[in-house]
């Protein structure tokens, strides 16, 4: 008993709305910021690493950074601390040179100005005037407390320093 077997090739099954969707994907990335490009002036030499820490330390206002190694040798940046590390920064900056020939230290600062008063900072925060209101509440009776009354005041006072 002999059996015909017949091939049939069937084409691949692509449906319309897989080719739209493979069509119109467009992946939207996010621009990066371009780096800013920093003007640094050589301000000081120091004869130790000491000396230097012990200089930036006293100015008050720099926050270690990062550290770099190169081949001049250690460079440790510093940024601007009246803002937050997450975040916008102040343009000012100095950074730390530890040769790697010999004992000094160079300071090197940046030429642009603070910007730390510009940048705004988010308010996580309840607001002092909300506080005091809380505060009011909880040293009512617990009668009063329950009414409606009370509540829609709160409603209102915190309404009135929002808008603020």
């Amino acid at each position: 008993m002999a059996t015909a077997i017949e091939v049939i090739e069937v084409p691949p099954y692509v449906s319309d709305e897989e080719e739209d969707v493979n069509d119109n994907v467009h992946i939207e990335r996010k621009k990066r910021a371009k780096k800013k490009q920093r003007k640094w002036m050589k301000e000081m030499v120091f004869k130790n690493a000491d000396e230097a820490e012990q200089a930036v330390a006293n100015e008050g206002q720099w926050s270690e950074y990062y550290t770099n190694t190169t081949s001049y040798g250690k460079k440790k940046v510093f940024r601007c601390n009246r803002v937050k590390r997450r975040g916008n920064q102040c343009g000012a900056g100095i950074y730390l040179l530890f040769n790697s020939t010999n004992e000094e230290v160079v300071l090197f600062r940046d030429t642009s100005e603070h910007t730390h008063d510009l940048i705004q900072q988010k308010c996580t925060r309840i607001a002092d005037d909300v506080k005091v209101v809380i505060k009011e509440f909880y040293e009512l009776d617990e009668n009063i407390f329950r009414e409606r009354f009370p509540l829609s005041r709160f409603k209102i006072l915190t309404l009135e320093i929002v808008e603020k």
